[in-house]
């Protein structure tokens, strides 16, 4: 997970990605290597790539919270979120 992750992450943040890298390496010895790879994979999930969001997650140990569906993928055009513009109208 965590070489998918720096994949993005290079991808994303071109000019300043190092930064990131090494800070997340640093978190290793805190954390350890399960830990902040978990936390790599749930930031991967999401398509967080800031250090704030990465922190956060592994000192609440987010990453042993089961990944949850994210909101644009659960809503479909066929949801009920969207309506026709006929319930809009007003009945005279």
């Amino acid at each position: 997970e965590a070489q998918e992750y720096f994949k993005t992450l290079i991808t994303e943040k071109d000019s300043y990605w190092f930064r990131t890298v090494r800070i997340i390496l640093g978190l290793r010895k805190t954390y350890g290597d399960t830990a902040v790879n978990a936390t790599l994979k749930r930031a991967l999930y999401y398509k967080a790539i800031d250090i704030v969001t990465i922190k956060n997650i592994l000192e609440k140990k987010l990453y042993e919270v089961p990944l949850e569906p994210k909101l644009l993928d659960a809503v479909s055009v066929d949801d009920s979120f969207t309506r026709e513009l006929s319930y809009y109208a007003k009945d005279v």
